[in-house]
């Protein structure tokens, strides 16, 4: 019921945004499509708390838990406080960050096959990004350079070292997030029926 619960109020909260974001974008397409996994989480994690899918909770488990994090601790915002992007923003990336944090209180982990699906359907992402920036002259991702402000990526090195780094970096956290859950299910079989049917 809970999971329900929250799930719906994702997704009736950040869906207006996320389309008067999208009616931006189309007029100025350079920039503000949107296009980062930021703009996807809060869906993903709406639907990963109303369906209890493991590849819908496992990819919010790991973007959550990570990539709208990053986003949080290092927001790149160009809207004021008072602006409704402004609280678009904050809400698109606390919310995911809230789900995934949620998911690790309700026992529901991800298995190295898990690990595997969210590594490949990222990886796919950014291959899409990489090959948009290029005509649009844009920086989805921040695949093609880094942010204006500050951010992680600046300990990363200069592009194109960076994107490499950073994603051997991704690769070995999801991987450190995903073993715990893998020892319990080693450790104590019983909490293996806490985790969702695979859908």
């Amino acid at each position: 019921m809970v999971n329900r619960v929250a799930g719906t109020l994702i997704i009736v909260t950040c869906a207006p945004i996320e389309l008067v974001d999208l009616i931006i974008g189309v007029q100025h397409p350079r920039t503000s499509l949107p296009l980062q996994i930021c703009d996807v989480a809060w869906l993903i994690a709406g639907i990963a708390l109303l369906t209890r899918g493991a590849r819908r909770s496992a990819l919010h488990y790991y973007w959550g838990l990570t990539l709208s994090l990053q986003g949080v601790l290092t927001p790149d915002l160009d809207h004021v406080l008072l602006d409704p992007q402004f609280f678009g923003f904050w809400l698109r990336h606390l919310l995911p960050v809230w789900a995934a944090v949620y998911l690790v209180g309700a026992r529901i982990g991800p298995s190295w096959r898990d690990y595997r699906f969210v590594v490949a359907v990222t990886a796919v992402w950014a291959a899409v990004m990489m090959s948009l920036n290029t005509p649009f002259g844009s920086n989805y991702g921040y695949l093609n350079g880094k942010p204006a402000t500050h951010s992680v990526l600046d300990l990363l090195g200069p592009w194109p070292w960076y994107v490499l780094v950073e994603v051997a970096l991704v690769a070995a956290v999801w991987a450190l997030i995903t073993w715990p859950w893998i020892r319990i299910r080693v450790t104590d079989p019983k909490r293996h029926a806490t985790t969702v049917p695979l859908l």
